[in-house]
């Protein structure tokens, strides 16, 4: 599939393989879009990933035109590549960020709202979008902070004083959570987090103790998406936090 997307270089650019990933992925770039792409076709779960994505972007359509300013804002996608965040870690924190402030659900609050026989992917439950998005849209606060250049200042806010030492960015239930809460069996973790238990007896834990920052994925609970990320990377944002809020200010 890689040799296939080289020869269309006039549609995909910028393409390379990644065999060795906890999913194996080709990432390219879409020639006329300048969007930056991941393919995979071994996991079930990256499929439910997008279509989490694209429902929050249903339920609060501001999130997603905050998502594109951040990859563009400050120059923030110099901090993607090898060992540093990447884009798809950037938008969970952003909706994670949103999540604590009411204004979006969680994956474990949305799940409970479905009320239906959960389907399991390899292990973890998934959501049925059965409910539409209006009727859902009765659960969250309205975002009333002004425009999207004010969403984007609060979200440098927040990860401006956020603990990346001791905290975890957890979607699947939007609150924070402790990395210390990971140790041993989990048996400190929250009981919503019990599959992540369950599972854990069988498969791989979250890594906290030799990571720099800890964005969980909203359906793989023992998946680190910044498990890779340098400690100049984590370094690198704080200072782009700081830097702009101090043009907010301005």
């Amino acid at each position: 599939m890689t040799k296939l997307l080289k020869l269309r270089s006039d549609l995909f650019q910028l393409v390379f393989s990644i065999p060795t990933a906890r999913t194996p992925i080709i990432r390219f770039m879409h020639a006329s879009t300048e969007i930056n792409c991941d393919l995979s076709f071994m996991n079930g779960l990256s499929v439910e990933n997008t279509k989490f994505v694209k429902f929050c972007y249903d339920l609060q359509p501001i999130s997603r035109d905050a998502v594109l300013l951040l990859r563009c804002f400050s120059n923030i996608e110099s901090l993607y590549g090898e060992y540093k965040i990447c884009s798809y870690a950037f938008s969970m924190m952003l909706l994670f960020y949103m999540q604590t402030k009411g204004w979006l659900l969680s994956v474990q609050r949305l799940r409970s709202l479905t009320n239906t026989d959960v389907q399991v992917i390899d292990g973890w439950p998934i959501i049925d979008y059965n409910e539409s998005v209006e009727t859902l849209k009765q659960n969250v606060e309205e975002y009333t902070g002004g425009g999207v250049y004010q969403l984007v200042k609060g979200f440098f806010e927040f990860y401006n004083e956020f603990n990346f030492e001791k905290d975890v960015v957890c979607p699947f239930m939007g609150v924070i959570v402790k990395r210390k809460q990971f140790n041993g069996d989990g048996v400190n973790l929250p009981s919503e987090m019990s599959v992540y238990r369950k599972n854990l007896k069988e498969g791989e834990s979250f890594r906290v103790d030799d990571c720099y920052m800890c964005v969980q994925d909203p359906f793989d609970l023992s998946h680190n998406l910044t498990k890779a990320v340098s400690s100049d990377a984590v370094a690198s944002f704080k200072f782009k936090c700081r830097n702009v809020l101090q043009m907010f200010s301005h």
